[in-house]
């Protein structure tokens, strides 16, 4: 998704009539839409390249309060976001007095997955010169790599368990081959159970290959269910082989149930085993109790056991209940099951999301999608929507003719999108 490019409308030949464009400029209505929708995509392409927040690149560290003068522009609130590449070097020269300045501020944000020496060292340090004094923190951002149980377990005994005000969390675990089932557990019941006060949490767990349903289980019942203030939540299951249906049933049936209050939510799932039963059971046990949502985005890329039917439970059994919705956005690139009846579905599902005003669908690689299916899609599904703003679809190695895409451009000649892959 990194290398794709965005084609405007702009960049299609013969799509739009000389007369409709000039007629177009005069109208203000128009323009100021189109603005709107070019916001929009810039937004989303800022999403695609996961440029969630500013990064700070330091090539020395001294110590934290040194580096936070230097660098960062503080605020009235002193609220600061620091993220930054540690070399295992350097960061041993982080001195406690960095952490003594850091307890005036309120959110700190540090990157330690590029460190070159053993993670748990480098945890166990981090926290050791004051991580758990920070008591004022109410919003923090981790990542880590190759980081084990050991790591985990120091970082959540001697860190987490004491940040009570925290409201804000994200912890990116990458590349972390040794972390296990047992490592989740204890995040879960003694780390983000004490978290009481949250309201936005962020988990991503790629290439965690040890992890399996036991652990996503503890992730649900003994953390997740206790998060009752969460309004927004982002999990991310990348490359887990080991999770099947029965993990997914119980992360939604002991963790999303009591997640009442979500208005944002962002599942991912790419390149897994799920299958149609799977699919179920998520959105069965978990979406119709999320009725209060306005955002929500789904990635199951690369899931090659699912079929139409998953789709049809996705619209019948989650979507329906979702009535507020403002932006949806599903990504069921190289799902070779999905065919023009799948496409079918999702048309089906819009007359149950009134208020959509932003939508994105990637269908791309989906081999069995035609004309037939992207044009039942825009006929009978996008064109329900009286309130819709901003349209981008990917349909790249779809059997889909240029001719239907000029007219899906020109129909939404003013906040319609294709995206392409970068040739």
């Amino acid at each position: 998704m990194n290398d794709q490019v965005l084609k405007p409308i702009s960049d299609y030949e013969k799509i739009n009539e000389k007369k409709d464009d000039e007629k177009s400029q005069s109208d203000p209505y128009k323009k100021l839409l189109r603005r709107k929708a070019c916001n929009q995509l810039e937004k989303y392409e800022r999403s695609l390249r996961n440029l969630e927040s500013e990064w700070i690149h330091c090539d020395e560290v001294i110590d934290m309060r040194e580096l936070l003068i230097e660098n960062v522009s503080l605020s009235d609130h002193h609220q600061i976001a620091l993220i930054t590449d540690f070399d295992r070097s350097k960061f041993q020269n982080l001195k406690p007095q960095g952490f003594e300045w850091l307890k005036e501020f309120t959110s700190s944000a540090l990157d330690f997955s590029l460190s070159s020496e053993t993670p748990d060292e480098t945890v166990d340090h981090f926290v050791s010169q004051g991580l758990k004094d920070l008591t004022q923190l109410t919003s923090l951002n981790l990542g880590f790599s190759e980081i084990t149980d050991k790591g985990l377990n120091i970082l959540v005994s001697q860190g987490l368990q004491h940040l009570t005000q925290l409201t804000s969390l994200t912890l990116k675990f990458q590349t972390c081959f040794e972390l296990t089932d047992k490592g989740i557990d204890n995040l879960a019941s003694q780390g983000l159970k004490c978290l009481s006060k949250l309201t936005s949490l962020t988990l991503l767990f790629r290439c965690s290959l040890n992890i399996t349903d036991e652990g996503v289980k503890s992730l649900a019942s003994n953390g997740l269910k206790h998060l009752t203030l969460l309004t927004s939540l982002s999990l991310n299951f990348d490359f887990h082989k080991q999770i099947t249906e029965k993990g997914i049933h119980e992360l939604a049936s002991h963790g999303f149930k009591s997640l009442t209050k979500l208005i944002s939510f962002t599942f991912a799932f790419p390149d897994s085993e799920i299958t149609d039963e799977g699919m179920t059971a998520f959105v069965s046990q978990g979406l119709p109790f999320l009725t209060d949502l306005t955002s929500l985005a789904l990635n199951f890329q690369k899931c090659s056991k699912l079929t139409n039917r998953g789709v049809e439970n996705l619209v019948s059994q989650g979507l329906r209940y979702l009535t507020k919705l403002n932006c949806l956005a599903v990504n069921f690139s190289s799902c070779s099951g999905i065919t023009d009846k799948g496409m079918n579905h999702v048309s089906q599902g819009f007359k149950y999301l009134p208020c959509l005003t932003s939508l994105v669908l990637n269908f791309a690689k989906c081999s069995q999608i035609t004309d037939e299916g992207v044009n039942s899609l825009i006929s009978y599904g996008v064109r329900r929507l009286a309130h819709l703003e901003f349209l981008a679809l990917r349909l790249d190695e779809c059997k889909v003719t240029e001719f239907t895409i000029s007219n899906i451009l020109r129909v939404f000649r003013y906040f319609g999108f294709i995206l392409k892959e970068d040739m």
